[in-house]
């Protein structure tokens, strides 16, 4: 995912609580949710990637989002507060452009810079570690 001028490129992960029957469920509830993202947080913009992973564990599924989007993490953080209260699970934000990061939870902050300023040098490092495919890192795609 290549760099735009005046664009953010953004990294979500949702990772569901719900109790599936299958995993054909839970990957259509996160599907829901990507469409509530795209109009609620990105103001309709169209997600670049979508990409399901650990999908051999129904309860470690996850789905990762891929989006580019004029305002930074910190502009659009209410949003995602907001948006995480209906959404049973938590979501991993990265801001790869602005080298932001926080998770949210029910409405609540979890870790990040946000939540955890001091930790700030930390969340950045985590961050270039995850878009590090050769030191195992953890995006399904490399941010160039």
């Amino acid at each position: 995912m290549e760099k735009i001028q005046n664009k953010n490129r953004f990294i979500i992960e949702l990772k569901s609580y719900g109790d599936y029957s299958s995993l054909d469920e839970k990957k259509e509830d996160l599907e829901k949710q990507v469409e509530e993202l795209h109009y609620r947080v990105f103001n309709g913009e169209d997600p670049i990637h979508v990409i399901f992973c650990n999908e051999d564990n129904i309860e470690e599924t996850s789905l990762f989002v891929y989006f580019y989007y004029d305002s930074d993490l910190q502009w659009i953080d209410q949003e995602f507060l907001e948006f995480s209260e209906s959404f049973d699970g938590t979501i991993l934000v990265t801001d790869f452009d602005n080298q932001l990061y926080q998770a949210y939870d029910c409405g609540e902050y979890d870790t990040g810079m946000f939540s955890q300023p001091k930790d700030k040098k930390i969340y950045e490092e985590g961050i270039k570690r995850l878009n590090d495919h050769q030191n195992g890192g953890g995006y399904p795609i490399i941010l160039r």
